[in-house]
């Protein structure tokens, strides 16, 4: 039994030592343990870096993507800052995360998902998911109830306005600034190339394009949700966008 004490001190440590110190402490002798222990079994961690600060949260992910080369590392996390941190540390190390979602669906839970959260999905991915989604945006128009193709379609543009974020981020700033993102990678201002005046009113114009649907309307000003086939040619726009770009 693995049991640390301070040096000519009775007192116990879990009575002196913060929630955040007491999680480092457990997650060190953890580590310690798989050192000397021969065996190569997977490893799961449940949400291991709440209540730690971001450069013990820095410190954990170097650590476990390191033992991943060793053996099958599983981490459950609701923590998106943390998986994006975790995402970036797999890059340096130059190896290869799966990441997957468990949803809620009604009243049950834990149902597997095969592809990542929407939030952290990357440009040409969430593009992907636009044109997936694409078909079914096309049957719900030819149908006799025009509730659901309104409904669908203001849900449509909310995540293709994320995705023209996720494009400025991505691709016109170069990840410099990014949401879930502790630091400002400022080496990746070399890579930035001038945004010239047609670009930024493309982007401008189609994100307030998107703004407008997303959003309750008064009927006096006359906004209206956009049939199927220009809902298609605002996702080819933003394609030809991103493919450029890219």
């Amino acid at each position: 039994t693995l049991q640390l004490k301070l040096s000519n001190n009775k007192t116990k440590i879990v009575d002196i030592a913060s929630e955040g110190e007491q999680k480092c402490i457990a997650l060190a002798g953890f580590l310690s343990e798989l050192i000397v222990d021969n065996r190569k079994s997977a490893v799961i961690f449940d949400d291991p870096v709440n209540s730690l600060d971001h450069l013990w949260r820095d410190k954990f992910a170097n650590r476990i993507v390191e033992e991943s080369k060793v053996r099958q590392v599983i981490v459950l996390t609701h923590d998106l800052p943390f998986l994006k941190m975790l995402e970036d540390t797999v890059s340096k190390h130059q190896t290869t995360i799966d990441i997957f979602a468990i949803r809620r669906h009604g009243d049950k839970s834990g149902f597997p998902m095969k592809s990542p959260p929407w939030e952290t999905l990357k440009t040409a991915a969430r593009i992907g998911k636009l044109k997936d989604q694409l078909p079914s945006m096309k049957k719900l128009y030819s149908a006799p109830d025009p509730e659901p193709f309104t409904n669908s379609a203001k849900n449509f543009y909310r995540d293709m306005r994320l995705t023209w974020e996720r494009l400025v981020e991505e691709w016109l700033l170069k990840g410099v600034v990014e949401r879930f993102n502790l630091e400002i990678k400022t080496q990746n201002l070399r890579y930035i190339d001038t945004i010239d005046a047609s670009d930024n009113k493309i982007i401008s114009d189609a994100m307030a394009k998107c703004s407008k649907f997303m959003h309750d309307n008064a009927a006096a000003l006359g906004v209206t949700i956009p049939d199927y086939d220009e809902i298609e040619k605002d996702v080819h726009r933003l394609n030809t966008i991103a493919n450029r770009f890219s």
